[in-house]
């Protein structure tokens, strides 16, 4: 069967669709690949080039990509399906936000994991985390705090510490974002504490460490602890330049995340009347973010 789509596909959407055309003949042909089994190689193919599109700001047509692809995938497996599903949530609840569309996508995810949770332990715990997220997103903190704390029962189980450090996490934000400052922090440095048996990993040495940190520090500010507060943002300034040299490529993410902590501790400094202090580093942040 020859396929004519109607969609003229820009240039680098012909190429993705002619190499995964040619993982599928070779994967796909083989009989003893058929039935239920995964095929993370074409799955992670198809992914990879649709989250390609969707970063250079192509983000309609990471979905027509998407669904051309798995048009053409024979004999999907249920991890193979839950990716496709999980990246359409994600789609919808980060970029054309729609909570409603997002929401049938994380039920979509966890209808595929219906009784294969112990077989799918890391996308099962996954898909209790966005469902989480989608709660947040539509403001029902009680049903997410709900969702993030079955999460990380799961993960404590199933998983290591780097996975479930991201649920208890959110245990705090979700207490954060009620304005529940002083039962958030124990949470937050929880999971700090969680992170730091993470060895490897932007995501996990600097990426969740750091805005845990941050997250900690506007707790102690928003609750009239400002001293402490100024303790929390120097960590993370300390944190980011510490672990900086390992990760040469993310110099940008880095700078970015000086801009914020800088920003939030020249308002720290201001509120304690350290007129030079917040100077300074309100200066340092606007020239980062220039």
């Amino acid at each position: 069967m020859v396929c004519k789509p109607k969609i003229l596909y820009p240039i680098l959407m012909v190429k993705t669709i002619v190499g995964l055309l040619a993982i599928i003949v070779f994967m796909g042909c083989r009989p003893e690949e058929r039935g239920h089994r995964d095929h993370p190689v074409v799955a992670d193919s198809i992914l990879d080039k649709a989250d390609v599109l969707l970063k250079s700001e192509q983000v309609s047509h990471s979905l027509v990509y998407l669904d051309s692809a798995y048009s053409l995938f024979p004999h999907p497996g249920p991890e193979d399906i839950w990716k496709k599903y999980n990246f359409k949530a994600n789609y919808y609840l980060f970029y054309d936000i729609n909570l409603e569309i997002a929401t049938r996508y994380v039920d979509s995810m966890f209808a595929v994991l219906k009784g294969k949770a112990d077989l799918y332990k890391e996308s099962y715990a996954t898909s209790i985390f966005l469902s989480g997220d989608v709660l947040m997103a539509q403001n029902r903190y009680n049903e997410a705090f709900g969702r993030y704390y079955e999460g990380r029962q799961f993960t404590l189980k199933n998983l290591d510490s780097c996975k479930f450090s991201q649920f208890t996490y959110n245990l705090g934000l979700v207490r954060f974002r009620q304005g529940q400052y002083a039962k958030a922090i124990p949470y937050l440095k929880q999971a700090l504490n969680e992170t730091g048996r993470c060895k490897e990993g932007f995501y996990y040495r600097i990426f969740t460490p750091q805005a845990i940190i941050n997250t900690t520090a506007l707790c102690y500010e928003r609750a009239g602890i400002a001293d402490i507060a100024v303790y929390y943002y120097r960590y993370g300034l300390a944190l980011l330049d510490e672990r900086a040299p390992a990760f040469p490529k993310k110099k940008q993410f880095i700078a970015a995340a000086k801009g914020v902590i800088y920003g939030n501790l020249g308002g720290v400094y201001s509120k304690l009347n350290q007129s030079q202090h917040a100077e300074k580093y309100l200066k340092e942040s606007i020239r980062i973010k220039k």
